[in-house]
Protein backbone atom coordinates (compact mmCIF):
# COMPACT_ATOMS: atom_id res chain seq x y z
CA UNK A 1 0.00 0.00 0.00
CA UNK A 2 0.69 3.74 -0.92
CA UNK A 3 1.84 5.67 2.16
CA UNK A 4 -0.23 9.02 2.04
CA UNK A 5 0.74 11.94 4.63
CA UNK A 6 -2.09 13.48 6.32
CA UNK A 7 -1.30 16.86 5.25
CA UNK A 8 -2.13 15.70 2.02
CA UNK A 9 -5.62 14.69 2.46
CA UNK A 10 -6.79 18.07 4.38
CA UNK A 11 -9.51 19.78 2.14
CA UNK A 12 -9.68 17.07 0.02
CA UNK A 13 -13.30 16.08 -1.57
CA UNK A 14 -15.01 13.31 1.02
CA UNK A 15 -17.96 11.43 -0.78
CA UNK A 16 -20.05 8.53 -0.24
CA UNK A 17 -19.59 5.03 -2.70
CA UNK A 18 -23.26 6.33 -4.07
CA UNK A 19 -21.61 9.48 -5.42
CA UNK A 20 -23.44 12.13 -2.91
CA UNK A 21 -21.14 14.15 -1.26
CA UNK A 22 -20.56 15.18 1.89
CA UNK A 23 -18.20 17.80 1.91
CA UNK A 24 -14.19 18.34 2.75
CA UNK A 25 -11.74 16.55 5.27
CA UNK A 26 -11.05 18.72 7.91
CA UNK A 27 -9.18 16.68 10.37
CA UNK A 28 -7.97 12.91 11.46
CA UNK A 29 -9.42 11.40 14.85
CA UNK A 30 -6.37 9.18 16.61
CA UNK A 31 -6.91 6.99 19.62
CA UNK A 32 -3.62 7.92 21.84
CA UNK A 33 -3.20 5.02 23.28
CA UNK A 34 -2.97 2.81 20.47
CA UNK A 35 -2.08 5.19 17.78
CA UNK A 36 -5.22 3.55 15.54
CA UNK A 37 -6.99 6.03 13.10
CA UNK A 38 -10.47 6.26 14.71
CA UNK A 39 -12.31 8.38 12.23
CA UNK A 40 -12.17 11.13 9.29
CA UNK A 41 -13.85 15.03 9.81
CA UNK A 42 -15.88 15.74 7.58
CA UNK A 43 -16.79 19.36 7.39
CA UNK A 44 -20.34 18.90 5.27
CA UNK A 45 -20.99 21.11 2.27
CA UNK A 46 -22.97 24.29 2.53
CA UNK A 47 -25.57 23.08 0.40
CA UNK A 48 -25.49 19.52 2.20
CA UNK A 49 -29.03 17.41 2.65
CA UNK A 50 -29.06 16.33 5.83
CA UNK A 51 -31.56 13.71 6.06
CA UNK A 52 -29.02 11.68 3.45
CA UNK A 53 -26.64 11.64 5.93
CA UNK A 54 -28.59 10.51 9.26
CA UNK A 55 -26.25 8.05 11.35
CA UNK A 56 -23.09 9.95 11.29
CA UNK A 57 -22.29 11.32 14.82
CA UNK A 58 -21.25 14.88 14.09
CA UNK A 59 -18.53 17.03 16.88
CA UNK A 60 -19.73 20.38 18.32
CA UNK A 61 -19.04 22.03 15.18
CA UNK A 62 -21.31 20.20 13.22
CA UNK A 63 -18.69 18.20 11.48
CA UNK A 64 -19.27 14.49 10.24
CA UNK A 65 -17.41 11.93 12.30
CA UNK A 66 -17.05 9.03 9.95
CA UNK A 67 -15.61 5.54 11.27
CA UNK A 68 -11.82 5.05 9.60
CA UNK A 69 -13.68 1.63 8.59
CA UNK A 70 -15.97 3.24 5.91
CA UNK A 71 -13.13 4.77 3.85
CA UNK A 72 -13.19 2.73 0.93
CA UNK A 73 -10.45 4.58 -1.59
CA UNK A 74 -8.11 8.28 -1.89
CA UNK A 75 -7.77 9.05 -5.32
CA UNK A 76 -8.91 12.05 -6.44
CA UNK A 77 -11.80 11.97 -3.69
CA UNK A 78 -11.94 10.09 -0.17
CA UNK A 79 -14.75 7.48 -0.88
CA UNK A 80 -16.11 6.17 1.84
CA UNK A 81 -19.01 3.85 2.54
CA UNK A 82 -22.56 4.70 3.55
CA UNK A 83 -22.90 4.68 7.84
CA UNK A 84 -25.86 2.01 7.14
CA UNK A 85 -24.23 -0.46 5.87
CA UNK A 86 -22.13 -0.61 8.99
CA UNK A 87 -25.19 -0.97 11.22
CA UNK A 88 -26.03 -4.23 8.67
Amino acid sequence: MTDILAQNLIEKGVMRNDGKEMGTLENITVDLQTGKLESIVVRPKEDIVQSDFEGYDKNSEGNFLVPVGLVESVTDNIMVKDIKELMS
